[in-house]
């Protein structure tokens, strides 16, 4: 069937065009016009034949490229005869970073120095250099068995067997320009947008806060690094994190990576944290950019402790020293009668000793529940102003409720919802996290206010359900 249709849009491309393949080539062929066959006359050379239309080739959007840029590569398979074909080796790339990029794999016609084909692509990726000189664009193999019909004996079709190749293509890769490279440039090339924010604005001395960081666009993103961070002398930062989110489905790739970094401030007053700064190389312009954050202010506040003070306990310490000898002597007889218990009960204690020993590597083994203030996480949440930081926080508070919903602490995602599926009687619930998810992996590349608002409001519903 899949060989008739084939046939059936070549006669019909053919048709539209007003040309047959025997007007185009020299070799002893007919075309028959109703079967889409080609008939080999005596003496032909098939080779040849089969070889002018059945080829590779590979094709890339630049002619040359900066280290650093990402270019698309696409390699294509086109056919003018019925045949078996298969990728048997794809190509290598040295020197470079891949990024499979997806394509459809059904044919398409189109034609190739004026004759008609079906196309096949048989990969597409993203490929960014990762040194001057010569990227090599090597050879896809494919294996072929054409079907040929001869002229002499048009009921028995002949096969022949063949692997076709492209030729190899150089591209130039050529070195950033010195001239005019900012200090402390960190090789990344592209167009990038930054952001920068804190999770609370008001917050009290010693009390954690999270400074994001967001840098968005095209390029290498997964390269980016953390830019340096101007700290306030008031405050003290610790270890983050770098989440990078890669959209694939198209090219050039776009996506963000962000930075979550925990600090605090030590004593109360007004904080402000300078403008974090970030450059990088734009091949379309072919300068330097740079580019930065706003100023964030932050507002701390007196620290609030629900302990008691060194100095209560000191106080208490002294007003009781004259009670202290009463401590001692019941320390003392408590002692003695421990004592006497143990060599009485020695052999008794043996298995209690084992059961609690037992007993306390169970209690070992079950992660602690942790509590979460849903009021609190879920007002901070939606008053996010930076679509790409709600869509991290609120996917992150959702699976963490899941965990502990489930007792499922470090279960995959995956995971998590499979057991949710299988719940009676929350099939809405996990139909909205599903729709969640798929927003939550479309918007966080391009979103709109009006999508933030309708996230905003499933958030609520979900973590309601998850409530109940």
């Amino acid at each position: 069937m899949q060989k008739f249709i084939l046939s059936f849009l070549m006669v019909v491309f053919l048709l539209q065009h007003g040309v047959t393949i025997a007007q185009q080539s020299a070799d002893s062929i007919d075309y028959n016009a109703v079967t889409g066959d080609i008939i080999i006359k005596p003496g032909a050379n098939v080779p040849s034949i089969v070889r002018s239309r059945m080829f590779v080739t590979v094709t890339v959007n630049k002619k040359s490229v900066f280290v650093g840029e990402p270019v698309l590569v696409t390699y294509k398979f086109y056919t003018a005869l019925n045949s078996k074909s298969q990728v048997s080796r794809h190509p290598q790339f040295a020197n470079c970073s891949v990024v499979e990029l997806p394509y459809n794999p059904d044919p398409f016609l189109d034609s190739f120095k004026g004759k008609p084909y079906a196309v096949y692509i048989i990969r597409r990726v993203a490929l960014t250099p990762l040194q001057a000189g010569n990227l090599l664009l090597g050879p896809a193999y494919v294996d072929n068995i054409a079907e040929l019909i001869k002229e002499d004996d048009p009921f028995h079709p002949e096969q022949y067997s063949i692997t076709l190749s492209n030729q190899p293509q150089i591209l130039p890769v050529y070195a950033l320009p010195t001239k005019s490279k900012p200090y402390g440039f960190s090789g990344i090339t592209g167009k990038f947008f930054i952001s920068a924010s804190v999770t609370k604005n008001t917050v009290a001395a010693g009390e954690n806060d999270h400074l994001i960081i967001s840098i968005k666009g095209t390029g290498n993103i997964e390269s980016i690094g953390l830019p340096a961070i101007r700290w306030p002398s008031n405050t003290e930062h610790f270890d983050g994190t770098d989440t990078p989110h890669i959209q694939t489905d198209s090219f050039p790739i776009r996506g963000v990576k962000i930075f979550d970094i925990p600090f605090l401030a030590k004593q109360p007053g007004n904080v402000e944290i300078l403008p974090i700064e970030f450059t990088f190389f734009n091949p379309s312009t072919q300068k330097y950019s740079y580019i930065q954050s706003d100023t964030i202010k932050l507002k701390v506040t007196e620290k609030q402790s629900t302990v008691e003070t060194f100095d209560a306990i000191a106080s208490v310490d002294v007003t009781n020293r004259k009670y202290l000898w009463i401590v001692a002597a019941i320390a003392i007889i408590v002692g003695f009668g421990l004592l006497m218990n143990h060599f009485k009960n020695k052999k008794s204690n043996q298995p209690i000793k084992k059961n609690n020993e037992i007993a306390e590597q169970q209690e070992m083994i079950i992660p602690p529940h942790e509590i979460i203030n849903y009021e609190f996480e879920e007002k901070r949440i939606n008053n996010l102003n930076d679509s790409v930081i709600f869509f991290s926080e609120a996917k992150k508070l959702i699976f963490q409720t899941l965990e502990n919903k489930f007792n499922m602490w470090g279960a995959t995602e995956i995971a998590i919802l499979k057991k949710l599926e299988s719940i009676k009687g929350d099939t809405q619930l996990y139909h909205s996290i599903q729709s969640f998810l798929e927003a939550y992996n479309i918007a966080m590349f391009s979103p709109t206010q009006q999508e933030m608002n309708e996230m905003k409001i499933l958030f609520q519903n979900i973590l309601n359900g998850l409530q109940d």
